[in-house]
C-alpha cells in the first residue's frame, strides 16, 4: 500500500547550535458535506471592475470544478475574506443555479436572487432593528427552518449585507465548516514607474509658500489681528490646562470615545477630523500597522490599560472599538474629560510675532515639549492654523494642520 510520507528539515547555526525536525503528513480524514435547502455567496472588492473581477474568476472556478462544497464556499467567503465598499450577494440552491445566475450578472448586470450594491466612505450608522432582524434570521436558519423560510431568511441576510450590515455571520454555518482554497483577489493593474526614457518635459515647481491668513480689514488703524487654533483634549484629569484657557465639554461616553479615535486617526493620515468616517474600517482608510499600533499606545497612555494592537485587527472600524473600549473600561471611560481649547496668536501690523517667525513645524516642536512637560496624561493633539492658498489674492477658507 501507501506510505506516509516523512520529510526532514534542518538547521545549521554560526555558532554551532543544529537543529533538526521531521515532519509527517496528517492522517486522512474523511470530509462531511453539510447540505443545506440554500447559501449565500458573497464577493467584495474596491472599486466595480474589481467585483466583475472577482465574480468572473469565482464563475471560472465553478466550471472546472463541480464537486465543490457549498457551504464551505460560503463560509470562506463569509469568514474568510475582508469585506469591502463594492459588494455582491448570491442566494443560490446548488453550484449549478449558482453558475447560471453568475453569468447572468455578468451579462446583463442584473439576476433574480442577486444583490449588489457600493457603500459609500461616509454611510449612515446601522439600523439597530435591522441589524436585529439580521441575526434572527441567521439563528432562524441553524433552528431548521422549512426551505421557503430558509430561501427567504437568506434573502435578507444577502440584502443587508450588500447594505454594509455586519451581522453574526459565523453563526450560519456548522461547527466543522472549512476555508477552501479560492481564486485570490485581482488587484488593480497600475504602474508607478517612473519614466526614465528621453528628456524631462516638466521642471519641478517649488511648492507655494502657506502663508498665515490674515483679517486685513483692520489693518488702517493698526489693530491686532487673531488667528484662532482649535484643539481637542482628552485627560482622566479634572481640569487639563496647559497655560491656555480651556472648556469643559460635556459629553457621552460614546462621543467622547469616538472623538478622541477620530482625531487620533486624522493625525495619522494627516487628514481633518470632519473627513474621518467611524464605519469604514482602518485598512479601508489607509492606516498601516505601525499608525494602528500607535493609535493603541495613545489608547493605552490615555486610559492606563493594556490594550493590545490585535483590538483594533478584531474591532475593525471606530465605532466598534469605541462600543468595545466602552464595555471593557467603563468606570475610566466614565472619567475621562474633554475640553476645547482656544489658543491666539496675536500679531500687530506690520511685525511678525515670535511664533510667525518660527516655520510650523519648529512651533510643533517647541509646544510640544511644553505639554509633555505639564501634561503627562494628555494625547497628542492636533493644532488648525488657519491659511491662505492663493498667496493673499484669494481667501481660501483652508486649514493647514500642524501636529505633534
Amino acid at each position: 500500500g501507501e506510505q506516509t510520507r516523512r520529510g526532514a528539515v534542518s538547521s545549521f547555526g554560526f555558532s554551532g547550535t543544529n537543529a533538526h525536525l521531521i515532519i509527517e503528513e496528517p492522517p486522512a480524514v474523511e470530509r462531511v458535506r453539510f447540505e443545506s435547502p440554500g447559501y449565500v455567496v458573497v464577493l467584495s472588492a474596491r472599486t466595480g471592475e474589481q467585483l466583475k473581477q472577482q465574480a468572473q474568476n469565482l464563475l471560472g472556478l465553478l466550471k472546472r470544478d463541480s464537486g465543490l462544497s457549498m457551504n464551505d464556499l460560503s463560509y470562506t467567503l463569509f469568514v474568510g475574506r475582508m469585506h469591502m465598499a463594492c459588494r455582491l450577494a448570491c442566494v443560490a440552491r446548488d453550484q449549478k443555479e449558482l453558475t447560471q445566475l453568475l453569468e447572468q450578472w455578468m451579462e446583463t448586470g442584473a439576476a433574480s436572487q442577486v444583490y449588489a450594491a457600493e457603500i459609500p466612505e461616509s454611510r449612515v450608522r446601522e439600523n439597530v432593528s435591522l441589524k436585529k432582524f439580521g441575526n434572527y434570521c441567521i439563528r432562524e436558519c441553524g433552528n431548521g427552518a422549512d426551505a421557503a423560510s430558509y430561501l427567504e431568511n437568506l434573502a435578507a441576510i444577502a440584502e443587508l449585507y450588500v447594505k454594509g450590515y455586519a451581522l453574526d455571520f459565523r453563526a450560519l454555518f456548522p461547527q466543522n465548516s472549512r476555508r477552501i482554497p479560492l481564486p485570490t483577489y485581482p488587484f488593480a493593474r497600475e504602474r508607478y514607474w517612473v519614466e526614465t526614457g528621453g528628456a524631462a518635459t516638466a521642471h519641478a515647481q517649488p511648492a507655494p509658500q502657506l502663508m498665515p491668513h490674515a483679517n486685513t480689514s483692520n489693518q488702517d488703524d493698526g489693530a491686532a489681528e487673531a488667528v484662532m487654533a482649535p484643539r481637542w483634549l482628552f485627560s482622566m484629569e479634572p481640569s487639563p490646562t496647559n497655560g491656555h484657557a480651556s472648556r469643559a465639554i460635556p459629553m457621552a461616553a460614546e462621543e467622547k470615545l469616538e472623538l478622541f479615535l477620530k482625531q487620533e486617526t486624522a493625525l495619522q493620515l494627516h487628514r481633518p477630523i470632519e473627513e474621518i468616517p467611524v464605519n469604514m474600517s482602518y485598512f479601508d482608510l489607509g492606516l498601516t500597522s505601525l499608525a494602528i499600533t500607535t493609535i493603541v499606545h495613545r489608547i493605552n497612555r490615555l486610559l492606563d490599560v493594556t490594550l493590545s494592537p490585535s483590538a483594533l485587527f478584531e474591532q475593525k472600524d471606530i465605532q466598534s472599538l469605541a462600543e468595545y473600549l466602552l464595555a471593557t473600561y467603563p468606570s475610566k471611560i466614565d472619567a475621562l474629560n474633554v475640553s476645547r481649547q482656544e489658543v491666539c496668536q496675536i500679531q500687530s501690523q506690520g511685525e511678525a510675532s515670535p511664533a510667525a517667525s518660527v516655520p510650523l513645524h519648529e512651533q510643533a516642536e517647541v509646544t510640544s515639549s511644553g505639554v509633555e512637560e505639564n501634561n503627562p496624561t494628555i494625547s497628542e493633539e492636533v493644532w488648525w492654523q488657519e491659511v491662505s492658498l492663493n498667496n493673499g489674492h484669494e481667501k481660501n477658507n483652508g486649514y493647514e494642520k500642524v501636529t505633534f
